[in-house]
């Protein structure tokens, strides 16, 4: 044996053929270097054999030792018996990890379950219109077209105002109720119309205003476009007394012309018609009308006739409207309602009615990944982050907090992270999210 005799390295000549080479710090106890006993030397350690594989082969055996080898391993994997420790203990790893899963499985549910009781609304109950009237407050209202009613929800009206052909506006208002129900209200009878001043030598009788109504109609039909798809596109002309125009100190007009057209974008052709001028039984035939709110939109000339306030309080009342079915729904909201535009009372913000119902407030901001010196473009720039927090109104804390993260993000406390992969998938999900709140 040959030993160096500084702390570098250690060469030693094993009486095998396989030389082995030692680094470190010289250790005169290290394996093969001394015959001594090592004190400190622990057990060496032995391979635990996996009796579903074969051992390699090693590499002074001869071809009948290996033959030998495999023999007896063949008869310990015929033989269970052999490896009684290791089937027990794969089968208590297996059942603790069965056991860990599923009480994973089961916090989820249970977060899970609380995060939706926060996002969803309150419960609607199933009731019936003739046992209770519903009061919201409204904050969205928009135009949208549909079919005539074809009965009047009220049982003690018989027929339904406004035009029964064809496609019809209806007045769509969104909502929220005392209770915190989201709510669609569809307010079907209004027709859109328009004020024209009267000639004073026009003399006021049905027949006459039957010939002015079929004179527009006929001019709507060929000059308003799709006038031709509607079977009545001047809906009647009724003449009114009781307003004045506010232009000036005095006004020669004291009545008016009211011509109610089937949808409003009908109206600016109507202006037009008039202010060219119309034959008229006793005027003439080119007489010039002069317009007046013409250019009121629809919904707010609904509001101004109805006495509708901004935000304000709107009460159907029991017997005078009906819910939709879910089959029939055509929004997310928990309720649905059809109502003749008359039965649907306003109220103004006093007193009782200037309560606030418990709101969802929606507040969000977006981050994008821009690029340096130029603004974010949808096109090319993805966004990485859109945080949200949700409040109702009346509460002290947030009823929602999460964050939607393009691929990922760190815990934020008192906040639920959502990480996607594609911008598309975050997109949905908020979407989805949205119609819950």
């Amino acid at each position: 044996m040959k030993r160096a005799h500084n702390n570098t390295d250690i060469t030693t000549t094993a009486t095998t053929s396989d030389p082995l080479r030692i680094r470190g710090g010289g250790n005169p106890y290290a394996n093969g270097s001394s015959s001594k006993s090592n004190p400190y030397a622990t057990a060496p350690k032995t391979a635990k054999l996996n009796p579903y594989t074969k051992p390699p082969a090693s590499k002074n055996s001869t071809p009948s030792s290996q033959n030998n080898n495999s023999q007896s391993q063949s008869q310990s994997q015929n033989d269970p018996s052999q490896f009684p420790d290791e089937d027990e203990g794969d089968a208590d790893f297996l059942e603790e990890e069965l056991i860990e899963e599923t009480k994973l499985d089961s916090a989820l549910l249970k977060e899970l379950s609380k995060t939706k009781q926060r996002w969803t609304r309150p419960d609607c109950p199933a009731f019936q219109p003739a046992t209770r009237g519903i009061n919201f407050q409204w904050l969205d209202m928009d135009m949208t077209t549909g079919p005539p009613l074809k009965s009047n929800p009220n049982p003690s009206k018989t027929s339904v105002p406004g035009s029964q052909v064809g496609p019809v506006p209806v007045v769509r208002i969104f909502g929220c109720t005392e209770e915190g129900w989201s709510i669609a209200a569809y307010v079907h009878g209004f027709t859109p119309y328009g004020l024209f001043a009267v000639p004073k030598d026009f003399e006021n009788s049905p027949a006459n205003l039957a010939k002015v109504r079929e004179v527009v109609d006929e001019r709507l039909k060929s000059l308003a476009r799709g006038g031709r798809d509607f079977k009545i596109c001047c809906n009647g002309v009724k003449l009114i007394d009781d307003r004045q125009s506010i232009l000036g100190f005095t006004s020669e007009f004291n009545r008016f012309f009211q011509i109610f057209v089937s949808v409003p974008t009908f109206i600016p052709t109507l202006k037009r018609i008039m202010n060219d001028g119309v034959p008229l039984p006793g005027c003439g035939n080119m007489c010039e009308c002069q317009p007046f709110e013409t250019n009121v939109p629809f919904v707010l000339r609904y509001m101004i006739d109805m006495d509708i306030s901004g935000a304000g309080w709107l009460s159907a009342n029991k017997n005078t409207y009906t819910l939709r079915s879910s089959g029939g729904k055509k929004t997310h909201c928990q309720l649905e309602l059809d109502i003749v535009y008359n039965e649907l009372e306003s109220h103004k913000s006093e007193g009782e009615w200037s309560k606030i119902a418990p709101l969802r407030v929606l507040s969000f901001d977006i981050e994008c990944q821009g690029r340096k010196g130029y603004f974010p473009e949808a096109e090319k720039d993805p966004v990485i982050q859109i945080a949200n927090c949700v409040s109702i109104y009346g509460e002290k804390d947030p009823a929602i907090k999460n964050v939607f993260t393009l691929k990922g993000c760190l815990p934020i406390v008192g906040t639920q992270v959502v990480c996607s992969e594609k911008e598309g998938e975050r997109a949905c999900e908020r979407a989805s999210d949205r119609a819950e709140m």
